[in-house]
């Protein structure tokens, strides 16, 4: 699927314009682990190339980072056909 890109920022970096917010899948009311990895899965599998990120996207203290290690573990076990090398992770913090 061919989606719409723009660069981000003034980098020649692109980007498909649509991204994957994965706040959703990391704090409370959250997919088990199993979905949330096969929906960034799909997204990945759609043409999305742009997966936004929190270091606080978790239940709590404890599980800092949780958002960055799901989409880690899902990147890791993807089988798909979509090139890898051109998703990008985004992540904000303090």
């Amino acid at each position: 699927m061919n989606l719409p890109t723009i660069n981000l920022g003034q980098s020649d970096v692109k980007i498909t314009r649509i991204g994957l917010g994965s706040m959703p899948l990391s704090i409370y009311g959250r997919p088990i682990r199993e979905d949330a990895i096969k929906v960034i899965h799909r997204t990945i599998d759609l043409g999305i190339t742009l997966i936004d990120t929190a270091d606080a996207y978790c239940l709590d203290e404890n599980e800092k980072n949780y958002s960055e290690i799901l989409i880690y573990q899902a990147l890791q076990t993807y089988q798909g056909s979509a090139n890898l090398n051109n998703i990008i992770i985004a992540t904000k913090g303090f």
